[in-house]
């Protein structure tokens, strides 16, 4: 099983190296001591040509094998998401690495959810369920986009009350998974070798499983979608993240639109697509 991870370093203007501590630690615990060093050696191979006078920070990829050792620096800066809109049976090897690394982060878990690198240090989580931090954003988002669009706004108590309802009937469980919290075929890029790199991993989480295929159900085509999809997923989470997820996915894009984002029409249609999918929502309920 070979995948990899994109992390991030200074590097001060003498070609010096300030490691992430953080991000660090987070790999070391998903993939062992061996990983660091390697990181440290393709680190240490950056070509300082390619950052601007001002510039501090670079972005490093290594691929790794189920050893945890380095197969290859990468990047052509393909993103898995164009090379499967593009061309999906080429795309197709590197879906399949995709999945099985999921699996492998789906295995590595902890008694406690929250950030990996957080409760890898036996940091407590302000929160004690995935359900319990869901219902918070969920009504968080909620009131925002209402403060932004009529429609929300006049349906909040439903709203509401259906967050609530799915929170509740949400079961207990003992262990979470590490999940990415944004996972889309965007968040992946592809090395030479066909391998997915997985970038933006600052928030990994330990969470519910449910949340990350949540996301990747609602990014992605159905086509895309069974290519990584698992059996065994509990709908009661499934329901509460999805409404959750479709709140977000509102008062997010509505939020940006306050200010000056450049592609406002793509942006509004997100907005506009996730609001009608949640009115939907509580609608069939």
């Amino acid at each position: 099983m070979n995948f990899g991870i994109l992390n991030l370093s200074e590097v001060k203007l003498d070609g010096s190296l300030i490691l992430n501590d953080r991000l660090l630690l987070v790999v070391k615990n998903l993939f062992g001591d061996s990983v660091l060093r390697e990181r440290l050696l393709i680190a240490r191979q950056v070509d300082l040509r390619l950052l601007k006078d001002s510039a501090v920070m670079i972005e490093q990829a290594f691929s790794l094998n189920h050893a945890g050792k380095c197969l290859t620096t990468i990047l052509d800066d393909a993103h898995l998401m164009d090379l499967s809109n593009r061309d999906p049976h080429s795309a197709a090897p590197t879906m399949a690495r995709l999945a099985d690394a999921l699996s492998a982060m789906r295995g590595h878990r902890a008694p406690a959810c929250g950030k990996v690198a957080l409760i890898d240090r036996d940091g407590t989580s302000r929160w004690a369920s995935c359900e319990e931090a869901a219902l918070e954003f969920g009504l968080r988002n909620l009131v925002e986009a209402g403060s932004r669009d009529h429609r929300i706004a006049n349906a909040h108590d439903r709203l509401a009350e259906r967050l609530r309802e799915l929170a509740a009937a949400v079961g207990p469980r003992a262990d979470y998974s590490v999940v990415h919290g944004e996972l889309g075929l965007d968040h992946v890029l592809v090395d030479r070798a066909g391998n997915p790199v997985l970038i933006d991993i600052e928030a990994l989480l330990y969470f519910d499983v449910e949340w990350e295929h949540v996301f990747l159900r609602i990014r992605h085509s159905d086509s895309q979608y069974r290519r990584l999809a698992v059996a065994g997923l509990d709908d009661d989470r499934l329901a509460l993240y999805l409404l959750v997820q479709r709140l977000s996915l509102t008062a997010g894009p509505l939020r940006l639109l306050d200010g000056d984002f450049p592609n406002r029409a793509f942006m509004q249609e997100i907005a506009e697509h996730n609001l009608k999918e949640a009115l939907r929502l509580v609608s069939a309920a």
